[in-house]
């Protein structure tokens, strides 16, 4: 290794190596030298090598490299195309049922027989798939589409990314032939964006492109080349929701058919493909308007009205049905003689684009519903819908991606739970448990400001009393906000007998400007152990707030 920094960073990191092959039958050893994984995705010409490794393959001299500090997961992408005349034959007459699995065997043994003859001991985690592939040879034809080579390593590489969750993903397109280089990485980057979709926690990807130096001529001697980054990237989390929630705004009619005919005349079998992939598509499309509504709410940054939204979401959840049906898609060929050629027929292309947004969709679906499911979290109390200040917080942090939306539904979430904590502090949470019903938060605030004139560093103490509960406000100070509240509750409970919402209709201007917390609209409820529920009237809600909401797009 060039240095020890980066040795101390793959040592401390998940890497998975990917990469697309072409025919390994005729590559010769040559000494290649890895690159160093930079910390930074950083210019060209501060790039460091590591020690030459003697392989037949740059891919398996990267394995060597980091297999010194730890380790990798790698994943070969081979082309169906290895096997030969005698192969399709063999498969078409043994396994005339599933001959994609037949090809696929065929092809596994070829690639592990080169391994073997390559490495003395192969990697513990290595993965070889098999990908649908097009072109003419002297004695086979694969027809079909380029597109199905990059909707298969999409899913695998997905799946994969699912088992060993990388940090570090490098994609050696040095072997790779024609399409496959491009078509891998751009799958690779795809699958790292709906990966990152499925984290619940923050997370950042590290994406590099490599190749080799090119072999001059044909040399009789090893010669030393250097695999350099030629492209170098970082995904985060909130980079790869953004863009998600951007592509589902934008969608319209249509965006979910993710298949084309590639032949008028097709087989029964490949009719009941069709129409399971048409299905899958519209299960997506009719949930299509509600994520919108939710991704409108994570846009201008109202945490109740997102929680509302997924616990919908969930209760309508859907399996996940995408990848397998695409994978059955991709299965699906015929193998005919023509002009003593062994040829293998597709009638199904998959639009690698339209499956991204699938995938991203079934994601964001998958990840709505697990926190929509959340009972402990969420409860119905007197005709109010109300989640803890635990759950909006979650939700803030982890789907609203507007920094500036996000700040200001944190401030008025920290200013709720300073002045419950003055109210605890001062005997009020029993006033409001008296009433055994959900509370309006304009009660609250109102008595708050009017105990204190104002002085703001009342509210102040009660903030730090939250973490240190150090704080108890004297006699006078507390009797005058128990006071306070009660009354004000009284005057709000005034206001009662108005429909949909009960304590005043909801003001848009406010209503965004407080993050969803107007003080009409928001009502809080303190439950037997002291536990804080923050949510709206579901009249309000079903019949006002979600019209506002609406009307903002």
């Amino acid at each position: 290794m060039a240095s020890q920094a980066p040795r101390d960073l793959e040592n401390r990191l998940k890497i998975l190596l990917i990469a697309p092959w072409g025919n390994p039958r005729y590559w010769v050893e040559q000494i290649y030298r890895p690159p160093a994984i930079p910390e930074k995705c950083r210019p060209a010409e501060q790039e460091k090598y590591g020690e030459g490794f003697g392989s037949r393959s740059s891919t398996l001299a990267i394995a060597k490299q980091i297999e010194k500090v730890g380790e990798p997961s790698i994943v070969i992408i081979a082309s169906e195309s290895l096997a030969d005349k005698r192969d399709l034959d063999e498969c078409k007459s043994t396994n005339p049922g599933k001959p994609k699995e037949c090809i696929d065997t065929r092809v596994l043994g070829k690639i592990w027989d080169f391994i073997k003859t390559s490495l003395q001991q192969p990697p513990a985690r290595l993965y070889i798939k098999i990908a649908p592939a097009i072109g003419i040879f002297p004695e086979t034809v694969f027809r079909g589409h380029a597109n199905n080579y990059k909707a298969y390593t999409l899913i695998e590489t997905l799946k994969i990314m699912e088992e060993t969750d990388p940090d570090i993903v490098m994609v050696d397109t040095t072997h790779g032939i024609n399409y496959m280089p491009i078509a891998a990485l751009e799958a690779v980057r795809e699958a790292a964006e709906i990966h990152l979709l499925r984290k619940k926690n923050s997370k950042r990807i590290k994406i590099l492109a490599v190749n080799s130096d090119p072999v001059p001529g044909t040399p009789r001697e090893p010669q030393e080349l250097y695999i350099h980054i030629i492209s170098c990237e970082e995904i985060d989390t909130e980079r790869a929701r953004d863009k998600a929630y951007r592509e589902i705004e934008d969608l319209g009619p249509g965006g979910f058919i993710v298949h084309n005919r590639i032949r008028e005349q097709i087989e029964a079998e490949e009719k009941a493909l069709i129409t399971n992939l048409e299905r899958c598509s519209k299960g997506l499309e009719e949930t299509l308007k509600d994520l919108k509504a939710l991704i409108r709410s994570t846009r201008l940054g109202l945490p109740i009205a997102i929680a509302i939204q997924a616990r919908d979401i969930a209760k309508h959840g859907r399996k996940p049905c995408i990848v397998q049906s695409v994978r059955e898609a991709l299965e699906s060929i015929r193998i005919r003689d023509h002009g003593g050629r062994a040829i293998v027929e597709r009638s199904i292309a998959i639009k690698p684009e339209a499956l991204a947004t699938a995938l991203t969709i079934e994601a964001l679906i998958e990840d709505i519903i697990t926190i929509g499911s959340e009972s402990s979290k969420v409860r119905e109390e007197a005709g109010s819908i109300l989640f803890t200040i635990e759950h909006l917080e979650g939700i803030l942090d982890q789907y609203v991606v507007d920094e500036v939306a996000e700040n200001i539904a944190s401030h008025e979430l920290s200013d709720i739970k300073d002045r419950l904590e003055c109210v605890k502090h001062s005997g009020g949470y029993e006033v409001m448990k008296s009433k055994g019903t959900p509370i309006p938060w304009g009660a609250i605030y109102d008595a708050t400001e009017k105990a204190v004139d104002r002085d703001q560093s009342f509210i102040d103490m009660c903030r730090r009393s939250r973490s240190r509960d150090s704080y108890r406000p004297d006699q006078e100070l507390a009797s005058k906000l128990r006071e306070e509240l009660e009354k004000s509750i009284k005057g709000y409970e005034a206001l009662r007998g108005r429909r949909p919402c009960t304590y005043g209709d909801p003001q848009p201007r406010n209503f965004y400007a407080h993050a969803g917390f107007e003080k009409n609209a928001t009502m809080i409820y303190i439950d037997r152990e002291d536990r804080v529920w923050i949510g709206y009237e579901k009249e309000c809600w079903e019949g006002k707030i979600r019209g506002v909401i609406a009307g903002s797009s």
